[in-house]
């Protein structure tokens, strides 16, 4: 079957994007040519994804696909039975983990392969089942689509993030942050976000979607599909990372609060956050954490871009 024909007959497919995407629908005429259904759904993925971006040329070893990028790390495994791994390239603050995220639990898929342009692609081990297919773009994101053959497959799809608690926005967006605990303090750090979901049909028109948060901690987008949905559905859940400018939030506890008013006591406490970022700061936050001690809560800084400044805050509650 030519090209010509494929985006006759194929053009769409369900795309979930994370800086996540998941696209869905390949010919089963490929179901015996890895490397041709690679290239074509990476043609496809190109087609439908708004936005994409470049895909980043990967360094292939017969057990992973890696690539490093805008102080991110990526490595995708070729066995879809391990987790994707996401990291920060320069190591800007320590106790930093890497995100483990899996591929879509509704999806079963072979080994991976890789397409010219450098994404993984994963076929469907069964003839109406969904492929699998990661990028990691030049934008810094990460990008895991499902492409669904028909409508006898899945429409919703469920990611398990490892190393990070997901919270939703007003805006539809989700926020990946991770808590680190330390003697005498917390911290929060938001490495990622996931934009809002979306879905367009084949015909381009607007599909309903949305992202649930699970009461384990994964992430599922519904696509809700009606009897006028033409196939294949592209829906595109992305997701950014942050750590070459993360945010991150610092709880100190009562008795760090203390020591801090007292004029900076907590700096050898605080060694542990990362890189003498925060240390220089201490000595002006005595004032603050004094105020917060007195009227019996605890002091908190916040980081608005790393290596550059801190805002002071009090919070009562969680850690105090």
């Amino acid at each position: 079957m030519g090209r010509d024909n494929y985006e006759e007959t194929h053009r769409g497919g369900v795309i979930i994007v994370t800086s996540l995407i998941i696209l869905t629908n390949i010919p089963s005429a490929y179901a015996d040519n890895g490397l041709l259904l690679a290239n074509d759904t990476a043609d496809l993925i190109s087609d439908v994804a708004p936005d994409q971006g470049s895909v980043i040329t990967p360094v292939v070893t017969q057990t992973e696909v890696t690539t490093t990028n805008n102080d991110t790390n990526v490595t995708i495994p070729v066995n879809p039975d391990q987790t994707i791994s996401v990291t920060d390239a320069n190591s800007t603050l320590k106790g930093v983990s890497p995100v483990q995220i899996s591929l879509p639990e509704e999806v079963d898929v072979n080994k991976a392969r890789v397409a010219n342009d450098g994404t993984v692609v994963y076929q469907a081990s069964q003839k109406h089942g969904s492929h699998g297919a990661v990028q990691a773009l030049s934008d810094g994101s990460v990008r895991i689509q499902t492409i669904m053959t028909s409508n006898q497959g899945p429409h919703e799809f469920t990611y398990d993030f490892e190393n990070v608690s997901l919270s939703t926005h007003n805006d539809g967006t989700i926020r990946l942050t991770q808590v680190t605990s330390y003697p005498g303090f917390v911290v929060e750090t938001v490495v990622g976000e996931i934009a809002s979901a979306w879905a367009v049909d084949a015909n381009g028109n607007p599909v309903s979607t949305h992202y649930e948060i699970l009461d384990n901690g994964k992430l599922r987008q519904v696509i809700d599909t009606t009897a006028a949905t033409a196939y294949p559905v592209v829906a595109d859940p992305r997701v950014e990372w942050h750590w070459g400018s993360l945010s991150m939030v610092v709880y100190f506890d009562r008795g760090e609060t203390l020591k801090l008013a007292r004029g900076g006591e907590a700096t050898a406490v605080l060694s542990g956050v990362g890189n003498g970022i925060i240390g220089a700061y201490v000595a002006g936050w005595a004032l603050y954490a004094q105020w917060a001690y007195d009227d019996g809560v605890c002091f908190s800084a916040t980081l608005h871009a790393v290596g550059t400044w801190w805002w002071p805050g009090r919070y009562s509650g969680g850690y105090c």
